[in-house]
């Protein structure tokens, strides 16, 4: 667990993260994770590895800020400069001024938190449309829209994140679609031309007096395809503060001696991980920051977690532990045990199975907040048990009995999510839509066009 300690200033690059305790192997035999401190200006030092919350809107899904500062140990949230341009004139531009920056004032995130912003969400909505050399395709509440590589440093300087990635050409056609080489080319083409735009625009006095720290991106694709790219980023390695990695497999490249500038600095992986088994895969390619998309699914779907890092004294069982349990199963109906044994999260210690069994099947909201409060510190007593065993040298060998010990796939929830927004503007071709219905025409069989047209002729 993340606990604030002093507040640390840093002025220079290379004082905002230390290698308390380096990797035992190299990334290409998955034995690069390593034991850091992440110090940004004004905000308490965070021991690596760490992850991001990603929210929604600015804010953590279910859980408010309030709750945020009482019941969790977050140290940072991942936020999407998409979530807060959909009107012509942006009210996040017009918020008043404050000295820790506009955007956490807009999103009320507590002081305890970083802030981190990319123009566009963890996973991204593939755009009908791809990017130009001047502008990226950002997918708003009313649609998709434009945000100009030239304007983009002044929108981060306006906003003041704690870090800021720059902007990315990545492919539209999703993560596990390989791109073209032509299209690959360009990809880094463009990349390479907007960070330079972006460090040109924010100079480097000013993301010193704002206190900004430049993740710069890298992209997910092979080496050859943009070596060229990585090659300037070592060419920049001064003005950049740590590196934004949308595909961690490229780190097993980057330990090559003409990349030896790139490796003091934090990795943040952008990846998606679907399972904790993912993390801990991140963590051995040496990704000091992940993301935590999976939490606010699995809260979502009514499912709590319910594994845990094993410790030296952990025993073995014959049989494969569930990584999560669906609170919609009638068998949690009469069940007031808590959703995991010798949890101290606040959903625990205070409530049990059947309460929030009640609460998801009367689609009250407190389900799943208190849900999502005992994922949030579920995975963040993983991470700091994976820290200990990293302290410990015997990361490799629990991390092996993790997958001894528990099943990869995390259960479905059988019972309806919590009523989405801004689903209407599709972004493929007969995309269904999150919600269900809440009315269905009695006829299902008659149209309703044909019924206005029928009843047209008819008053005619």
């Amino acid at each position: 667990m993340n606990t604030p300690t002093e507040t640390v200033r840093s002025s220079a690059p290379q004082e905002m993260f230390k290698v308390v305790k380096s990797a035992i192997g190299s990334a290409a035999k998955s034995q690069a994770a390593r034991l850091g401190k992440l110090v940004l200006p004004g905000r308490a030092a965070i021991d690596t590895p760490a992850f991001l919350a990603v929210t929604s809107r600015g804010t953590v899904p279910h859980v408010t800020q309030d709750n945020i500062t009482k019941h969790t140990a977050l140290c940072g949230s991942l936020m999407a400069l998409e979530d807060f341009v959909e009107r012509k004139e942006p009210p996040i531009y017009k918020a008043p001024h404050s000295p820790t920056g506009s955007l956490r004032a807009f999103t009320a995130t507590p002081d305890s938190l970083i802030t981190v912003l990319a123009a566009r969400r963890i996973p991204q909505v593939p755009a009908p449309l791809g990017n130009t050399e001047k502008h990226v395709k950002i997918f708003t509440s009313t649609g998709f829209a434009d945000e100009k590589a030239v304007d983009y440093p002044a929108h981060i300087a306006a906003l003041q994140p704690d870090i800021a990635v720059p902007l990315a050409d990545l492919s539209q056609s999703g993560t596990n679609v390989p791109a073209s080489t032509k299209r690959a080319r360009r990809m880094a083409y463009r990349t390479e031309s907007w960070l330079d735009t972006f460090l040109e625009k924010l100079d480097e006095q000013t993301a010193r007096e704002k206190k900004i720290a430049v993740f710069a991106p890298v992209l997910t694709l092979p080496l050859e395809m943009q070596w060229e790219y990585i090659q300037r980023l070592t060419e920049t390695a001064p003005r950049l503060n740590g590196l934004a990695v949308y595909d961690a497999q490229i780190l097993t490249d980057l330990e090559a001696e003409q990349y030896a500038v790139l490796q003091d600095l934090p990795k943040m992986a952008l990846d998606t991980p679907k399972t904790p088994h993912d993390v801990l895969k991140l963590i051995s390619l040496g990704a000091d920051v992940v993301t935590a998309a999976f939490v606010n699914a699995t809260s979502d779907a009514g499912v709590c977690l319910t594994f845990a890092f094993p410790t030296a004294d952990t025993p073995t069982t014959t049989n494969l532990l569930p990584i999560g349990t669906d609170m919609w199963d009638p068998s949690n109906r009469t069940n007031v045990s808590p959703l995991m044994q010798n949890c101290t999260c606040y959903a625990c210690t205070r409530h049990h199975r059947a309460f929030i069994h009640h609460l998801l099947q009367a689609k009250e909201m407190l389900g799943w907040a208190l849900l999502q409060i005992h994922n949030l510190h579920i995975f963040s007593e993983f991470l700091g048990a994976v820290r200990a065993s990293l302290a410990a040298g015997q990361f490799e060998q629990r991390k092996a009995l993790f997958t001894q010990l528990y099943d990869s796939v995390l259960p479905h929830g059988t019972g309806a999510r919590p009523r989405a927004r801004g689903y209407h503007f599709k972004s493929e071709t007969d995309q269904d839509k999150i919600n269900v219905p809440a009315w269905e025409p009695l006829n299902p069989e008659r149209p309703r066009s044909r019924e206005r047209k029928e009843e047209s002729e008819t008053s005619a």
